[in-house]
């Protein structure tokens, strides 16, 4: 038996059950059955075989999305065993369920570069990861209202936001898999602010100056000004050029707003950068809001730096561009998000965020 999540719109939890005897197999998504055959098979029993998550044993067919909580057991599981796994679409800890003594192997997906085994934690049984990107998970502790070093999230009982009082901030550090040197590429969130930016303040910025200029090892930003005004900007350092937009309206403090901004693989001009922005006061579908191009120099490429990645200020400013507010589910695309996968996206944060 294995389970996995796949991305593909949602989350969903796949339970694959097959009888020892070969003579049957059933396939559970959320736990419910959703697909029996009572068709014989025999198994290959290759000794010499490897565990390939994500990919079969030769290359090529990767699986595209995200896959979490893997597990195998030699248990033939029943309708009750996957509801047990499935836990009401929470992620059970596989180490904790009934049928235990025949869990074989089970890998949690931790940021790392080895998965380890959590059942015997034989070394043997890690798992290498290959050609993932780098990923940056806040995650929620037992009760919602903290993450899991015990620190306050939110100030909402359903939103778990990351809570910003002028003088929190997240740093990220610099990876190559957080630059884009030709672009293709989004930056999204959901925020609220608490209060008017008394400075220009970051949501998400690989940048350590604002100004496009020699030396100025900065890449990309999106920040408020004191108008309450959305801006996004990408830089250019070697030609001492940026391209960009801002939204020419002030937004409302108190207020969430899904906010996405994307630039367009090879674009060279401000047209190029989309600022999609849905709110939830009366809840729309996200669209590109009519924005103004901001630009300066002749933008070639974006540079490689060593600036880390901050969330909710930028590099060398520390809590002086600091966010005042709630930021939740911030995520890098290196891709150019389509209309269609934001408002995916948006309504799949709405209900969260109001």
């Amino acid at each position: 038996m294995l389970l996995l999540h796949l991305l593909n719109g949602d989350l969903n939890h796949i339970v694959v059950v097959i009888d020892k005897t070969g003579s049957s197999r059933r396939v559970y998504i959320n736990g419910s059955l959703m697909e029996q055959s009572a068709s014989s098979f025999s198994y290959d029993t290759d000794a010499t075989s490897t565990i390939g998550i994500g990919q079969p044993r030769n290359t090529g067919n990767e699986f595209d999305g995200i896959i979490n909580e893997v597990s195998i057991w030699g248990d033939s599981f029943t309708l009750a065993e996957v509801q047990e796994l499935y836990n009401d679409g929470k992620a059970l800890d596989a180490t904790t369920h009934s049928a235990e003594a025949n869990l074989k192997g089970y890998w949690r997906n931790n940021g790392l570069s080895t998965w380890a085994d959590r059942q015997d934690n034989i070394t043997a049984n890690n798992l290498t990861v290959n050609n993932g990107d780098q990923t940056l998970l806040i995650p929620a502790g037992v009760d919602g209202s903290r993450d899991n070093q015990g620190f306050l999230m939110n100030r909402q009982k359903d939103t778990n936001a990351l809570n910003m009082t002028g003088i929190e901030y997240v740093d990220a550090g610099d990876g190559d898999a957080f630059t884009f040197i030709n672009g293709g590429f989004s930056l999204e969130c959901w925020f609220r602010m608490d209060a008017t930016p008394a400075n220009t303040t970051y949501l998400i910025a690989k940048q350590s100056v604002d100004s496009a200029g020699n030396s100025d090892k900065a890449e990309y930003g999106i920040y408020l000004d004191t108008n309450k005004k959305v801006f996004v900007k990408i830089q250019d350092d070697s030609a001492s050029a940026y391209i960009g937009a801002y939204y020419n309206t002030a937004l409302t403090v108190g207020r969430w707003y899904h906010l996405v901004c994307t630039h367009t693989e090879d674009g060279t001009a401000s047209s190029d950068c989309k600022i999609y922005l849905g709110e939830t006061a009366t809840p729309t579908s996200t669209a590109v809001v009519t924005d103004v191009d901001n630009e300066t120099g002749s933008y070639v490429a974006m540079e490689n730096t060593t600036i880390p990645l901050y969330i909710g200020t930028r590099s060398g400013y520390g809590t002086n561009k600091s966010f005042i507010g709630m930021l939740d589910d911030v995520r890098i695309y290196s891709k150019e998000l389509s209309a269609a996968e934001i408002t995916r996206n948006y309504n799949a944060g709405k209900r969260s965020h109001r």
